[in-house]
């Protein structure tokens, strides 16, 4: 026959305790670091969407030998490539939203030649060169924009 000590088995309340304290002081040590990498993303893939973006209105204006305006909104948060069907329904204008997943982020200034609109020709040079800034968080990300089109995060 097992005696009563034998028989006793698990984890005492003390032990339990402790444990979930060990566990909110690693989450409490862990949180920020975790949420500042996901603000580096975010403003990450906002910018290089934004870079996506202007390469793609620059094809578009010599793909259809016709002008092609990107127009940015800081009210907004968004952009819109004035004059080119939305991917996903022709019906709609390519309008992108900064604001919403999986960016989540801001659009904080354009600045394209003392505006915030750049048109490519038809030879896909823009009219101006510049920058725009965006952020996710406290992580700010600059798009430059050259003059001869060529766009990149800095």
């Amino acid at each position: 026959m097992l005696s009563k000590t034998q028989l006793q088995r698990g984890f005492t309340y003390i032990e339990v305790v402790i444990t979930v304290l060990l566990m909110g002081i690693l989450a409490g040590v862990a949180a920020p670091s975790y949420f500042a990498s996901i603000a580096s993303y975010q403003a990450e893939m906002a910018a290089k969407r934004v870079v996506h973006d202007l390469h793609y209105a620059r094809s578009e204006a010599q793909r259809s030998s016709q002008s092609r305006t990107v127009q940015f909104s800081t009210e907004t948060n968004s952009y819109t490539l004035v004059g080119v069907a939305d991917v996903n329904n022709s019906a709609n204008a390519f309008v992108t939203s900064l604001s919403k997943n999986p960016f989540s982020a801001t659009l904080v200034s354009a600045s394209l030649g003392g505006d915030a609109v750049v048109v490519f020709d038809m030879y896909g040079r823009p009219d101006s060169d510049g920058t725009i800034v965006v952020q996710a968080g406290s992580v700010q990300k600059t798009v430059e924009l050259e003059e001869n089109g060529e766009a990149d995060v800095l």
